[in-house]
């Protein structure tokens, strides 16, 4: 999974439900210690634990299919902006 999916979900996920969610999110999941890099790509499995981490904090149903579409509602604009770029 591209780095970007995982700077959006950090947004997405302190813009939705404050700053402090992203530590939080990442303690539940086992990955306290781990930085997400825009260029570079992880493991499907930590994106899919990140996102049921965020759901359960926040109530959300889970299986977390809001947040992924939300996830790619958010990613549209700058994916666009970065064609527009290359």
């Amino acid at each position: 999974m591209h780095g970007i999916v995982f700077a959006e979900l950090q947004k997405y996920a302190e813009t939705k439900h404050g700053a402090r969610t992203w530590q939080q999110v990442l303690t539940k999941s086992g990955l306290a210690s781990k930085l997400y890099f825009p260029v570079q790509e992880y493991s499907d499995s930590e994106i899919a634990s990140l996102v049921r981490a965020t759901s359960e904090m926040t109530g959300q149903p889970s299986p977390p299919l809001p947040y992924w579409k939300t996830l790619g509602n958010s990613l549209s604009p700058r994916c666009y902006a970065c064609m527009d770029i290359c």
